[in-house]
């Protein structure tokens, strides 16, 4: 994948979601998804602890 298409795409996700810049955006995505339950028991970080 191009770099430009990473740009591009990135850009077009800024500006769906009124994010100022990259980091803005991670951290909108982040506290999105923190606020929904997650499916199952636990995390996914606790589903692949197997090991």
């Amino acid at each position: 994948m191009s770099h430009r298409t990473v740009e591009h795409r990135l850009e077009r996700m800024k500006q769906r979601y009124g994010a100022r810049n990259v980091v803005h955006l991670v951290s909108m995505l982040i506290a999105t998804h923190l606020d929904r339950p997650s499916p199952g028991n636990g995390s996914a970080m606790a589903e692949t602890a197997d090991d």
